[in-house]
């Protein structure tokens, strides 16, 4: 990413760059001589440097328009979550990289959390900040400070802010609806969690909780489907229930690993990526073996 850039941009100062400015510098006729040998070797070039000098401040006017657009490709992005580890930024981060094609190296990140979830040392190939405790990033945002932010719960302002600020995508739910259609992964955030040497004392413990969610589950699924208008405040509320249940299907919160599989190996594949795991686990070392046929 941002290596091949430094070494490309190193080539081409060197190749034509400084050549021209040497031309400027150096008086007519000043006589060089090339070695034989490398003159079999650089023809192209000696055609390619030629034509540069003679389009000398065009050549210059090109570089300085490469580095400039070098410069606002190098972005500032707020994170609510870097370096922290949450699975709602790893997703974003990830989906950006796939999907979209960000380079998450040639980013610059700021954090505003001021106690960590889970601290954990960032790989070097990131540039993390920290925002201090008297700033805002939302104002940040607003004053160019910040070039977007990643949040997973809308800071108030944001809800009307500037015309200048808005959505990455203003069409998200069409958006988000054609990548669960593409991908198949609806993202998964939160996990159940055990100590170990509980589970190895009272295995039946993670099949209970399981069976304890899932029933959880099916209970708020028949309250959402009560097609009654008195439980629910919303003028229109049938409409959205029905659209969801035609992208996600009748259960889009499925739980158990068979289900979740090829989200969870998406999971792993973005935490490894980000320098967030030093390997790659499998799958199905993550859960309670006794839970894996559920």
């Amino acid at each position: 990413g941002a290596g091949l850039v430094a070494l490309l941009g190193a080539l081409v100062f060197s190749m034509f760059i400084g050549p021209v400015l040497a031309s400027l510098v150096f008086p007519k006729g000043t006589k060089e001589w090339h070695n034989p040998i490398m003159g079999l070797l650089t023809r192209g070039y000696g055609w390619s440097l030629g034509l540069a000098i003679r389009w000398r401040w065009a050549t210059l006017t090109v570089a300085l328009l490469s580095l400039g657009a070098a410069y606002l490709l190098s972005r500032t992005i707020g994170s609510e979550f870097l370096p922290h580890l949450d699975e709602g930024a790893i997703w974003v981060r990830g989906t950006l990289q796939h999907e979209y094609g960000v380079n998450l190296e040639e980013i610059e990140w700021f954090t505003w959390m001021p106690r960590p979830r889970m601290e954990i040392e960032m790989p070097d190939r990131y540039s993390v900040h920290q925002i201090p405790p008297d700033r805002k990033p939302d104002q940040m945002l607003f004053n160019g400070e910040l070039d977007a932010v990643i949040c997973a719960s809308l800071f108030p302002s944001l809800l009307n802010p500037p015309p200048h600020v808005r959505r990455l995508f203003e069409n998200y739910e069409e958006v988000e609806a054609a990548y669960f259609k593409k991908t198949g992964i609806f993202p998964i955030m939160h996990s159940v969690a055990l100590r170990q040497e509980l589970w190895q004392e009272n295995p039946w413990i993670a099949r209970s909780l399981f069976k304890a969610f899932q029933r959880a589950k099916e209970n708020a699924y028949e309250r959402l489907n009560d097609t009654s208008p008195y439980k629910i405040s919303l003028a229109w509320f049938r409409g959205p229930v029905e659209e969801q249940r035609e992208i996600l299907g009748d259960d889009p919160w499925p739980y158990g690993l068979e289900k979740n599989r090829h989200v969870v190996a998406a999971l792993m594949d973005y935490l490894y990526e980000q320098g967030l795991v030093k390997e790659k686990l499998e799958v199905e070392k993550l859960f309670a073996p006794n839970t894996l046929d559920l």
